[in-house]
Formats: structure tokens, C-alpha cells, sequence
């Protein structure tokens, strides 16, 4: 509730009313679905994940999946995508396009021998 409240009207209004009681994962993460998304709160944090980037998400299994919880609300990257973090990766959403798309997480930088 106190992320929903901390959300903005406009994006009260995209996310809609909520489609259920809030319920809980075997892992621990306890999500609200709503109308237009899903508010979800692992040990990562609380965060929204809505649109075409949920749908994918969620083709993917969710917090359940390969992408695992989010780490980040939606924001704007530097080419101008809409975009939300997750534990194992990142998807994005360019305006116009039917879906977003998963951008691999960076692969760990090799440690130098010594």
C-alpha cells in the first residue's frame, strides 16, 4: 500500500484497480496485481512493473523466471526506452513496438591473474 500511495495520480491511473487480494510467493516476494500491473516487493525492494514490459515478464515467468524480481520501477534509458531492472537482466520497450525484449544482463567482469 505506501508504494501504491507513494505513486503519482497519473500512474495510479495506468496501473488501475487491483484484481485481487495481495498474495505470496513459496520464495517469500509478496505481489498486488492489479488492473494495468503489479506492484512487488522482494528483498530487492518494492517496485511497479506494468505494460508491454509486465506482459513479457510475465511470458517469461514472472518473478518466478529467468529474470527473477525487479530491482528497479520503469524508467527512461538513454535511447529514449522505457525499461525496468531485474535481478538476472533487463528488459525494454521502444514506443510503437507489439513487445518488449530482454537485454542480457552484463556478464561478470573476469578477475586479472596475478
Amino acid at each position: 500500500m505506501e508504494k501504491y500511495n507513494a505513486l503519482d495520480e497519473t500512474s495510479k491511473g495506468a496501473l488501475g484497480a487491483p484484481l485481487g487480494e495481495q498474495e505470496k510467493n513459496e520464495d517469500g516476494g509478496v505481489y498486488q496485481p492489479f488492473k494495468g500491473g503489479v506492484i512487488i516487493s522482494s528483498d530487492a525492494g518494492t517496485f511497479v512493473v506494468w505494460g508491454l514490459i509486465r506482459d513479457k515478464w510475465n511470458e517469461l515467468g514472472g518473478s518466478q523466471g529467468e529474470l527473477g524480481y525487479p530491482t528497479s520501477d520503469e524508467t527512461t534509458n538513454a535511447d529514449g526506452q522505457k525499461q525496468s531492472v531485474f535481478q538476472n537482466g533487463t528488459l525494454t520497450w521502444t514506443e510503437g513496438e507489439a513487445e518488449a525484449v530482454v537485454v542480457e544482463a552484463p556478464a561478470p567482469s573476469a578477475e586479472p591473474t596475478p
